[in-house]
């Protein structure tokens, strides 16, 4: 199968674009931004309260992290972390979705109104190889 027919569905599956047409997916399920794991404290506030929770996965649009407590899609929340050397930023976001992955809460969020230097400090170390 060649690397240009591949679309990523989830971050469990990865269909060729024939099948994704065939199954009509949502285009939203799609990732927009390419990812980089990203295994570091993060700190939220979210709703009052402030917690320190540990990242998964990185990219200029988001972030994924391991929570303890459930937290409401949709929901805006402020993370303040260290982007990969690059700056510490506090940044509005919006919680996106959570899933059980491997018997642990996995939330996903998206990144609101992030300036662009730190766009590029993101992008730059999904880009590293």
């Amino acid at each position: 199968m060649e690397i240009s027919t591949i679309v990523p569905v989830s971050c469990d599956q990865v269909l060729p674009i024939k099948d994704v047409m065939k199954e009509n997916v949502d285009a939203e399920n799609l990732r927009k931004f390419p990812r980089k794991s990203y295994k570091r404290l993060i700190s939220i506030l979210y709703r009052g309260h402030y917690v320190t929770m540990q990242s998964v996965e990185i990219s200029e649009g988001g972030l994924s992290f391991v929570s303890e407590v459930v937290l409401d899609n949709d929901a805006e929340c402020v993370v303040n972390m260290q982007i990969p050397r690059g700056d510490f930023v506090s940044v509005r976001a919006t919680i996106r979705h959570s899933s059980k992955i491997d018997g642990q809460l996995n939330i996903g969020l998206s990144f609101n109104q992030m300036p662009f230097s730190n766009k590029r400090q993101i992008r730059s170390y999904v880009a590293a190889r």
